[in-house]
């Protein structure tokens, strides 16, 4: 068996940098698809999303991981309309493709950290954006400075250029 590296780059905006410009350069030059954002009710979460909802007016759908208690967790579908309408953005709560790794309606999905490359991957996200890297419990830590300038040309490859903003084929 082949062993791959990971596919997915996983940043955070640099020390000062607008989380929110930061994040919408990414999905200028990827789509919105590929592109998901490692949420919590923080301060640094709260502030990315306010500045997404300026930037975008709140039309754009993001998808979202979001990290409780050293968890990943997927909110029911109450919670998650709480928390759009809270934060203005409506936003697409990644999940395991696997029905069984989830639990009945009436219970939340809770996944260990560990799994985050794993939904990752199987909702084929590219990058991964958090404004505050200290959420990512037990997992590597993004770097302090804007990872985005720094990716490989190649991973650009097959991206239409003047895509600006659209949202990449599945």
């Amino acid at each position: 068996m082949q062993t791959t590296s990971s596919s997915v780059r996983f940043c955070a905006p640099a020390p000062g940098e607008s989380s929110g410009q930061y994040a919408l350069r990414i999905i200028e030059k990827i789509g919105s698809l590929e592109f998901a954002l490692g949420l919590s009710r923080d301060e640094e979460s709260e502030t990315l999303l306010r500045e997404i909802r300026l930037l975008t007016s709140g039309l754009l759908v993001l998808n979202a991981v979001y990290f409780e208690d050293g968890h990943i967790r997927v909110p029911q579908a109450s919670e998650g309309e709480f928390l759009e309408k809270k934060w203005g953005v409506p936003l697409k709560w990644l999940d395991r493709k696997d029905a069984s790794f989830r639990r009945p309606n009436s219970l939340a999905t809770v996944y260990p950290a560990g799994q985050l490359e794993t939904i990752l991957q199987e909702n084929r996200i590219a990058v991964f954006l958090t404004a505050n890297e200290s959420i990512l419990p037990g997992y590597g830590r993004p770097s302090k400075e804007s990872v985005w300038e720094e990716r490989p040309a190649e991973f650009l490859s097959g991206l239409n250029g003047g895509r600006m903003g659209q949202i990449s084929p599945a």
